[in-house]
């Protein structure tokens, strides 16, 4: 005891530890119990005790020094680019969906340095808001959203959804009702996010989309430009083939006219079959499967759908989970109300062809990931190439 009670004065013990400590509690604040009851102490005591720890083990013991230095010189850099290069300050318009909890955050692409771009499926962090006149916000009331729209489509603004629940997304809610119509001031940090790693989704056979809620800010903005770039492709294969016939009927222009009526009407069939062809290449190339509470949570990505496609494609199911509340006639055509039958989902995709390459995305509740994971993970089993990536939240 003589000897403990000497070495637990000096200060190499001491420093271990703290060390010992600070370990214990990023550990243990990771649970997912504690994890999901406050994400903020989570997240402020894993950056508070991470720092914290690196002068700790400098001073602990000499031979750890070398990697601490090693760490510091990685680590620090880091932290300023953080806050120097991927902080921008702007303002934004935040307006409440109508008979939803969901809150609409449109900014500016301004907002984004000129050289920044940002891709289909990645998120930036937003601070909450802050009054005219301050400074600056708190770094450590940063949260992340995916960014819902897509890059500089015909409005050149970023737009942001959101859920009303406890902590920055209720402030900024109710800063929306306070301040109704006016702009709210807010730090931005990013994009993030590991889109910008994805393989080229359109050389897989299928892709499947799943969202839960607001799990589609994730993956709607990739289905649709994935829709865009088939709808492209298709348009660019239509022109070279009616070019091809129209160059065919210049070489016999001096034939009689009822030849010339046949060849239009030749060119006509080809434009509509290639239409036909267009719609299929899109709709056996991509599902996406929604699942929310109520129709009018859905209504924010239903009309970019509308706007950019025109209609709803083939392939996009909205299942409405929450009791009916609308008319017959209210509900979209793409929309049932009930659950979507994970299994049958799965099957329908995968059924297809014995041998297609399938891309699986997913964004949403914790039990709807497990779900589809585990039902794809059958086919997986069986031999099926699967690409596989699950977008969470805590």
């Amino acid at each position: 005891m003589g000897f403990l009670t000497k070495r637990i004065k000096d200060i190499d013990v001491q420093l271990g530890l703290a060390a010992i400590t600070s370990f214990v509690i990023i550990g243990t604040s990771a649970i997912s119990f504690i994890r999901h009851y406050s994400y903020r102490i989570f997240y402020t005591l894993h950056i508070a005790l991470s720092f914290a720890i690196l002068p700790i083990l400098y001073f602990h013991v000499k031979y750890l020094r070398i990697y601490i230095l090693e760490t510091a010189a990685v680590y620090i850099p880091l932290v300023l680019q953080r806050y120097t290069v991927k902080q921008y300050r702007g303002s934004a318009t935040v307006t409440l969906v109508p008979s939803t909890s969901l809150i609409r955050i449109s900014l500016p692409a301004t907002t984004l340095p000129r050289q920044t771009t940002y891709r289909p499926g990645q998120h930036v962090y937003l601070s909450r808001p802050f009054p005219n006149g301050t400074s600056s916000a708190s770094f450590s009331h940063m949260n992340p959203f995916s960014i819902a729209n897509l890059p500089l489509e015909d409005s050149p603004r970023i737009e942001l959804i959101a859920r009303e629940l406890d902590g920055s997304t209720k402030m900024i809610a109710e800063a929306a009702r306070r301040h109704e119509g006016s702009s709210l001031n807010f730090l931005l940090e990013g994009p993030y996010g590991s889109a910008t790693k994805f393989p080229d989704l359109l050389d897989y056979d299928h892709v499947l989309f799943v969202a839960g809620g607001v799990g589609a800010t994730f993956t709607l903005p990739i289905y649709r430009d994935l829709l865009g770039k088939t709808s492209n492709n298709n348009d660019s294969a239509k022109g070279s083939e009616i070019s091809g016939i129209e160059k065919d009927a210049g070489k016999t222009r001096r034939r009689a006219t009822a030849s010339h009526v046949i060849r239009k009407t030749t060119a006509e069939v080809g434009s509509q079959q290639t239409d036909e062809d267009s719609k299929s290449v899109s709709n056996s190339k991509l599902s996406f499967i929604w699942s929310v509470r109520t129709v009018e949570d859905a209504t924010w990505g239903l009309d970019a759908i509308q706007q950019q496609n025109g209609s709803i494609p083939e392939g996009f199911e909205l299942f409405v989970s929450g009791k009916q509340k609308e008319s017959q006639s209210s509900i979209p055509a793409a929309a049932v109300y009930g659950r979507p039958q994970v299994k049958s989902v799965v099957e329908k995709v995968f059924m297809r062809s014995d041998s297609q390459r399938v891309a699986v995305l997913v964004c949403g509740p914790a039990a709807l990931g497990r779900d589809i994971r585990r039902e794809v993970g059958e086919w997986v089993w069986k031999g099926r190439e699967v690409w596989w990536h699950e977008e969470q939240f805590s």
